[in-house]
């Protein structure tokens, strides 16, 4: 019985699958939001292509998530470097333009090509807390009304005087000039600063 072959092109706002048969002929397209459906979603639309085999486009990067939890649900899955799917695309149509279906395809035509692609096995459950928790980022920084400006600019560790988790609150007050009288020149071991009379004076004991 012949294998479907299913290349998956991973994105943070959406993946694109391409089912192929072992002619390298595409039967069917699907292109699903990457958010916490996104294996349910998938799974349905898959299952009438039995028996398959899953094909990702950088499955330890993009795709982690997708890959590990179609793994983790039992499916087979190998990893397909950007860089076969850049020579299919070259190769098969004599030019290298870049789009997610044809990304998806290139994936699953690698994976019939090449039988020596790493298969990904189950991992331990921190490792997919740390999927999750890197997935969640993501989407908060990809919010509506999110910018740069809201991450804490931190002060160069070299220049800074204060430890790096602790930074000023407030404005920077400053002094006016006319507040400020000059030291003393009789005593050159008295103190070298007074206040005026709105705060109280201070000199060193």
């Amino acid at each position: 019985m012949p294998v479907f072959v299913i290349g998956v092109d991973p994105h943070k706002g959406s993946h694109t699958a391409a089912v192929l048969e072992t002619s390298e002929e595409v039967i069917a397209e699907c292109r699903f939001d990457a958010d916490g459906r996104q294996l349910g979603r998938v799974l349905e639309w898959a299952e009438p292509f039995r028996p398959r085999r899953w094909a990702v486009e950088g499955a330890t990067g993009p795709g982690a998530l997708l890959a590990r939890q179609l793994v983790a649900a039992g499916e087979q899955v190998v990893d397909v470097p950007s860089t076969l799917t850049a020579r299919v695309r070259l190769l098969d149509r004599g030019r290298s333009d870049k789009t997610d279906a044809h990304d998806a395809r290139a994936a699953a035509v690698v994976a019939l090509r090449h039988a020596n692609l790493r298969t990904l096995i189950a991992e331990d459950h921190d490792a997919v807390l740390r999927l999750l928790a890197d997935r969640h980022h993501d989407l908060v920084a990809s919010a509506p009304g999110w910018s740069a400006a809201c991450t804490p600019s931190w002060p160069n560790c070299e220049q800074a005087e204060l430890p790096r988790p602790f930074r000023p609150i407030g404005p920077r007050r400053t002094w006016p000039q006319s507040n400020l009288r000059a030291p003393p020149t009789s005593n050159a071991n008295e103190s070298a600063w007074s206040w005026s009379t709105r705060s109280p004076a201070w000199r060193p004991s």
